[in-house]
């Protein structure tokens, strides 16, 4: 695989670009002002913007091939660009403070959704994802066994400090590998306590 690296000392952000070559461009972000609309074209289909504050969504919303997107801790990026990314099947959203329901609902292609430390996504929307095979749901107060019940693609559980998800839901969860879903102490001790309690 070629593999062309600008060694600049900033941040950077891995773009994998070009398929006919199947290589990879790592763009250090006060860079990418520059190239994106001459160089950065729609084929790239991973991106990772953690701790971003400098791509918007005038330029995410172009890339509309995304199959991948990481978000963790962004404060850039919105619904107005995350709702167009119709081909996504990953989103990283670790404490994400800026994405809401309104689009992650439109995301119905996603296998793979890290919901962790979020406070703004819901069971309205998480229900939808029928296709999700892996959720992270670690320090997370939103979602219920509502939405994650109906979610029997589910192969990787992790419910790390979740004291919102109890067995009624987990064992519908036919797909589930036991061995890699995280279930904690006091997890488990909540959602086995009687209903009257």
């Amino acid at each position: 695989m070629e593999e062309w690296i600008l060694d600049i000392p900033n941040e950077l952000v891995e773009y994998h670009i070009f398929p006919h070559c199947q290589g990879r461009l790592l763009l250090p972000l006060c860079l990418v002002s520059k190239f994106w609309n001459r160089y950065i074209p729609k084929c790239i289909v991973i991106l990772d913007l953690e701790f971003n504050n400098t791509i918007t969504d005038a330029s995410v919303s172009r890339l509309t091939n995304l199959t991948s997107l990481g978000l963790p801790y962004n404060k850039m990026i919105t619904d107005a660009s995350v709702s167009l990314l119709v081909n996504l099947t990953s989103l990283n959203l670790f404490d994400n403070k800026m994405i809401t329901d309104a689009s992650v609902s439109l995301l119905v292609n996603l296998t793979s959704l890290d919901l962790s430390y979020i406070e703004r996504i819901t069971d309205a929307s998480v229900s939808l994802l029928v296709n999700l095979t892996s959720l992270n749901l670690g320090y997370n107060k939103m979602i219920t066994d509502a939405s994650v019940s109906v979610l029997t693609n589910l192969a990787f559980l992790n419910l790390f400090h979740n004291t919102m998800i109890t067995d009624a839901s987990v064992s519908l969860l036919v797909n589930l590998d036991r061995k890699s879903t995280r279930l904690n102490s006091s997890h488990v001790a909540l959602s086995r306590m009687p209903s009257s309690a």
